[in-house]
């Protein structure tokens, strides 16, 4: 027990007795076997405990199986902590977290649960090795907000801290939206998910907090929220821009390696001095930051559910962006998300575009043991296809975006909302801003993944003659 833990009423201390025995007596089943074992007390105070390998978990709910799930999948998560933060299992395996899960707060502050020294929270909070949280309104929810906290846990005792607020409510966001599958006896745990669509995380809500403030133009640009101090979460918003920022290095392959070097090894050694290690991460960045800020403004604009960064993460190298003299022509794939054409405009200039090509836009499967089925491939010319439609443009269709420019992206203290037109075929346009023009193939990007093929494009400037 830590030395600031508060003192637990005698009836507690009874009840955990008799959990510990019952541990003790199977702590050979919870070293050699996969799946965790739970015991279940019932306290004389009238509460709840349950007892796995890795956490105490005390309550005023009644017990089910979602919240006995709870230590099971606390249990689970254990190796996924430890094999993101790079702590080998003989560092945590015998350890083991305790938590309040909470209907009626003044009941626990009267038992003594929750001492002095405990903050008022609003949703959960970490102390050493205890946490506290209160009762959700949704299954999924409750256990986002164990995991959340547990991860707090498990970087301040394994890892040595918690880093700047960004970074250590990231990490926390990213670690605890979840998947939660069951077959029979058989759980399985995913951390670090991005979900695919709203229903499978009922009450998260980063997503569309996101996409609110884009649309009304008020999304934080990336340095704001590296600055956010140590009172910014208290509201809901904080934390998603943290799970945001934290999903785009840790799944950018230009810059994770630099995430990791700079944040995990001195965490411990930075107590006190956390906002040290946003200057250290950017002075490291310090050539590719104005690239940082620019994919940033890329990625968050399309950042969704289901969002691949296998196949959306982009990728924007600024000195290769031209003007546009003369005629261009590349290619764009149809796997992508946004991909830099490699040409710069200006505000005023007239741009005219001419694509081509033919993409498989979805791979219809067969029908399971039907032989005679006839599937057909949708496939897709720069026009689209209008069998179905995606943020108001056909699937298939050529887009084009102007990035603004690294000038007008480092003065915003927003990010810039990118508003996309449909370029199909061939268009002649106008560019209403200077920047670096962008191209893509419509689609969500979580359904890029069967796509095949690219468009041809030849792009040039406009003439009066034309």
């Amino acid at each position: 027990m830590p030395p600031n833990a508060p003192r637990y009423s005698r009836s507690f201390l009874a009840g955990l007795l008799l959990a510990l025995a019952a541990v003790a007596f199977s702590s050979r089943i919870f070293a050699e076997e996969r799946s965790p074992v739970a015991v279940v007390e019932r306290l004389e105070n009238g509460l709840s405990m349950i007892i796995s390998k890795h956490l105490v978990l005390v309550t005023d709910l009644p017990i089910s199986a979602e919240i006995t799930d709870l230590s099971t999948m606390f249990d689970s998560a254990m190796q996924q902590w430890g094999d993101a933060f790079g702590i080998p299992m003989e560092s945590w395996i015998d350890s083991r977290a305790h938590v309040c899960l909470i209907v009626d707060r003044q009941r626990f502050i009267d038992l003594k649960y929750i001492s002095s020294e405990v903050p008022s929270f609003r949703e959960g909070y970490q102390f050493q090795d205890r946490l506290f949280m209160l009762e959700q309104p949704s299954a999924y929810y409750r256990r986002h907000l164990l995991l959340h906290e547990g991860t707090h846990w498990f970087l301040w005792k394994f890892v040595g801290g918690n880093g700047p607020p960004w970074f250590s409510e990231g990490t926390c966001e990213l670690m605890s939206t979840h998947q939660w599958s069951e077959n029979g006896l058989d759980r399985q745990l995913k951390l670090d998910w991005i979900p695919p669509d709203r229903e499978s995380v009922p009450y998260w809500g980063r997503l569309k907090r996101i996409r609110d403030a884009i649309a009304s133009k008020t999304a934080p640009s990336l340095d704001r929220i590296l600055q956010y101090s140590d009172t910014a979460h208290r509201t809901d918003e904080p934390y998603a821009w943290s799970w945001a920022a934290i999903i785009f290095f840790t799944r950018n392959v230009r810059y994770q390696n630099d995430l990791k070097e700079v944040f995990l090894p001195n965490l411990k050694s930075h107590i006190g001095s956390e906002y040290k290690l946003n200057q250290d991460f950017k002075d490291r960045l310090r050539d590719r930051w104005n690239e940082v800020q620019a994919e940033w403004t890329t990625f968050i604009n399309e950042l969704e559910y289901g969002y691949s960064p296998e196949h959306s993460m982009p990728e924007i190298k600024l000195r290769e962006q031209l003007p546009l003299s003369d005629k261009r022509t590349f290619s764009i794939q149809s796997n992508r998300g946004w991909q830099s054409t490699g040409v710069r405009v200006s505000k005023g200039d007239r741009i005219s575009s001419l694509a081509s090509g033919r993409v498989v836009v979805r791979k219809e499967k067969p029908l399971a043991n039907d032989v005679c089925s006839n599937s057909q491939d949708w496939e897709s010319e720069p026009q689209g296809v209008t069998l179905q439609y995606n943020n108001g443009f056909p699937i298939g269709k050529l887009l084009a975006v102007i990035l603004p420019s690294e000038d007008q992206i480092a003065e915003s203290n927003t990010t810039i909302p990118l508003l996309p037109i449909g370029v199909g075929k061939k268009l002649e346009w106008t560019a209403d801003m200077s920047g670096i023009l962008l191209m893509k193939l419509n689609e969500p990007s979580s359904e890029l993944f069967d796509n095949a093929g690219e468009y041809s494009i030849t792009l040039s400037p406009a003439t009066d003659n034309e």
